[in-house]
């Protein structure tokens, strides 16, 4: 259900039964697993020096090991009532910000001390972030939620919606000659034209907008959306349904 690089050679990933394998791109060995989640593992991100391997889980848990050592447990960040939806290691900091589907976005020390909290109206289905923002996704609507990170002292604040005229299934935040931008793909998993942040208005440049004007995912394209997951025949593994294409 998730996945991401804790080396530039070495993957860990979070599946549906709690358990989190552990890759090695550079050999031929099979995964293993490195360490167990008691619910489905839905969000896992390292830090920004690779110093920590944060996950999520279906349980409100979220939990930080040492990404030398994942099975050295750092700390536990305790309090969502929620499923997690998304965690996000803010870069040069000691900080993280974990959202729940029930619109929470709380701010962390990597020690698992809380540091605020902020509600959001509606479901938060995932969250991408930089140094001083964090934008969440919000199920069913073409805006994003951004919320401030303060770092000195912390805290967060919610600004603006940053509305994008379509419904993204997957945003992430980059910089783009300087420039914080928004990275969004939308439900027929067309890579949109970047956003930037500070101007909330669509970036066009040349080579970068015409790469951006491809075809859509073909609509048979299997679809990885944990809601289109099914089990087999003996309840144990799941089986992949074909997404259909909604227009």
């Amino acid at each position: 259900l998730c996945c991401c690089f804790t080396s530039p050679t070495q993957v860990h990933l979070g599946d549906r039964f709690g358990d989190v394998m552990e890759l090695d791109t550079g050999s031929d060995e099979a995964p293993r697993v490195a360490f167990s989640h008691l619910a489905i593992v839905t969000r896992a991100a390292v830090d920004e020096k690779r110093r920590f391997l944060v996950t999520g889980d279906k349980d409100e848990k979220v939990r930080i090991s040492r990404a030398d050592n994942t099975r050295v447990i750092h700390s536990f960040c305790l309090g969502h009532t929620s499923f997690i939806s998304a965690v996000v290691p803010i870069p040069s900091s000691d900080l993280i910000v974990s959202t729940a589907a029930n619109g929470c976005v709380r701010l962390w020390r990597m020690t698992g001390e809380c540091l605020a909290e902020v509600r959001i109206q509606g479901c938060i289905s995932a969250a991408a972030g930089g140094k001083a923002l964090v934008v969440c996704l919000l199920e069913g609507s073409t805006a994003l939620k951004v919320v401030r990170v303060h770092q000195d002292p912390p805290g967060l604040s919610p600004e603006e919606h940053l509305e994008l005229g379509h419904c993204p299934q997957a945003v992430g935040i980059g910089s783009l000659n300087g420039r914080s931008v928004v990275l969004a793909v939308n439900r027929s998993g067309h890579l949109c034209l970047p956003v930037d942040l500070e101007t909330r208005e669509p970036v066009k440049i040349g080579t970068l907008t015409s790469l951006m004007a491809g075809a859509d995912v073909p609509a048979d394209t299997v679809n990885l959306h944990k809601h289109n997951a099914d089990h087999d025949g003996d309840g144990e593994r799941p089986v992949m349904k074909r997404a259909r294409h909604v227009q």
